[in-house]
This record gives structure tokens, sequence and C-alpha cells, in this order.
């Protein structure tokens, strides 16, 4: 699986951003995106598997909360 942030940049403008090699990796780049942009933007993960599904789906508040 490649794990990518999806991001709408003003909630407007898409944005992908990867891949990580891991989910703490992909976390730890959508935290530090929000703690330098603020909560204009979307951030939301985004996975691609082997077989070629695609899924993604949102962040609840309290992720971004969580201090690294």
């Amino acid at each position: 699986m490649k794990r990518y942030l999806f991001i709408t940049l003003g909630d407007t403008e898409p944005k992908i951003v990867g891949p990580f090699e891991t989910e703490e990796e992909r976390s730890k780049a959508a935290r530090r995106h929000k703690g330098l942009n603020g909560d204009d933007d979307g951030i939301f993960p985004l996975n691609i598997h082997e077989d070629g599904k695609v899924e993604s789906y949102s962040y609840c508040g309290a992720f971004f909360e969580v201090e690294e």
C-alpha cells in the first residue's frame, strides 16, 4: 500500500503529498502541515492499495492535538 496526504489548500486547491513509508511519517507530515498552515487547509489520509483500490478518510480533531 502507498500512503499519501490529500490536502485541499484553502479547501479549494487539491494537492497530493507523498508517498510516505509509514503511517507515523504520514501522521507527522499531517501535523506539521496543520501546525504551519493552521485550519485553512483540509488534510486527509489517502491510501492506494496494490490492487488499485483507493481509500481516504478524515482525521478526527483530536488527532491534531497530539504533540510529537
